[in-house]
Parts: structure tokens; sequence; C-alpha cells
């Protein structure tokens, strides 16, 4: 899958504060998990354990990919990624940190492209206060609307 998105690239990170974050998330540090973590926050937008790994990679930081997937796995469960797509058998996910501002994703049924669209609107956060008024406890809002892009559309217009 493609993704298309421009947010949000963060700062890069000193190991210290990286460090700082495992260790508040109550995660046992390891020289794999501060790369992988380190990484996701540069990386700053939507991405899967492949992409990744290849990044990791590329930046002569070699983590072995089922290590990437475990890792990613506890992150989830900390709270430090969400999987914000799933398409098939493949998970996207987003690093949770601050400068991530929430928004929803249009994600073609034809060519697998994952858009990112404009953030949240209001009503978003007022439906999230009516289900916290109820009682629920409201862990992450995930919008991921499905259909066919503008070039897949004319594709299947053209047939």
């Amino acid at each position: 899958m493609q993704i298309l998105c421009k947010l949000y690239k963060i700062k890069d990170m000193e190991d210290g504060e990286v460090l700082r974050i495992l260790e508040e998330k109550g995660l046992p540090v390891t020289r794999q998990r501060l790369a992988i973590l380190k990484k996701i926050l540069e990386m700053g937008c939507h991405f899967t354990a492949r992409d990744l790994h290849i990044a990791l990679d590329e930046s002569a930081k070699a983590v072995d990919l089922a290590t990437v997937y475990r890792t990613l796995k506890a992150f989830e469960e900390a709270g430090l990624v969400t999987c914000v797509a799933e398409m098939g058998n493949c998970r996207y996910y987003s690093g949770t940190h601050a400068g991530v501002i929430p928004h929803a994703h249009f994600c073609c049924k034809g060519c697998g492209r994952l858009f990112c669209l404009p953030p949240l609107e209001v009503t978003a956060s007022r439906e999230i206060r009516s289900l916290e008024k109820m009682g629920f406890e409201v862990h992450q809002l995930v919008v991921t609307i499905e259909g066919l892009c503008a070039q897949c559309r004319r594709r299947e217009e053209g047939k």
C-alpha cells in the first residue's frame, strides 16, 4: 500500500529522550527498542512493520523483521503506536506521540493507497464527550473511509 501523508514529521530526538519514553511506559529498554522507537518518531507518518524494517536497515540500525513485529505489538499495548488501517493481514501504524494531529484516512480499495484527510472536526470530540458522559472510556478514535480514489474511479468508469 502506498501512503500519501504530509503529516507530521517530529523533530529528531536524542537517545536520552527516547529512553525516557520507554521507561515511562514501563517497557524494558533494549538497543532494538531504542532504535525502533527513534525511527518511528523520525518517520512521523504512517507505516507498516515492513516499512519500519526497511527504514531501520537503511539507517544501518538493522533489526530483524520478527523483532519489529513483536516490538510494534508491545508499543501498541503500551500506547506508543496505534493501528490506523488494516488491509488483509497488513496493519498500518502511526505514532501516538505529541505532534501527531488526529485525522481520518481514505483507503482506496482499487489501488491500495492510504490518503490522510484533514484533521478531524469538532463533531468527533463532541461524540467522545457524549460517550464519556454515558460512562464509556474512549481510548482512541480511528476513522478510515474506504472507497475508490479519483484515479481508480475514472479507470472503473472507462471500462
